[in-house]
């Protein structure tokens, strides 16, 4: 679903009252996707995929109930082709791709809205007051 490359980006994210600064490295070759999250410059976030199992930690400061898969599907949901996520997605899921926003619904409901600005992606997750700026710093192929 995602073309092979690497990409740094900058995260923040607002849950509530709390928020979460982050360095997210996505690196994706045929092989597997990787994931690493920073914060103050200690990894605190890894979770590799190779296509049939997931590895996954965290460090002892991430909250229980922080779910490094959110920040991923948010990364997936920005940097996938619409095409292909619509072709992926299961019954009852679309997705709306404009030119400067991407809505993610369930049943007619929108779960995920994405709003593009240049590097900038400002993500809301209206089901749990959630708020995610990504601004994407670097982005390389892989040959």
């Amino acid at each position: 679903m995602l073309q092979a490359g690497s990409a740094v980006q900058k995260v923040w994210i607002r849950h509530g009252d709390r928020a979460w600064d982050l360095q997210v490295v996505l690196e994706v070759d045929q092989a597997s996707l990787r994931f690493l999250a920073f914060a103050m410059e200690q990894p605190v976030l890894r979770l590799t995929w190779d296509g049939n199992a997931e590895q996954r930690w965290s460090s002892q400061d991430v909250p229980e109930d922080f779910d490094p898969e959110l920040i991923l599907e948010d990364l997936i949901l920005i940097r996938a082709h619409a095409t292909q996520l619509q072709r992926e997605l299961p019954s009852g899921w679309q997705l709306l791709d404009r030119t400067d926003r991407r809505e993610l619904l369930h049943r007619g409901r929108v779960r995920t809205r994405i709003q593009m600005r240049g590097e900038t992606y400002l993500i809301e997750h209206p089901q749990w007051g959630m708020h995610v700026e990504v601004v994407e710093r670097v982005l390389e192929a892989v040959p």
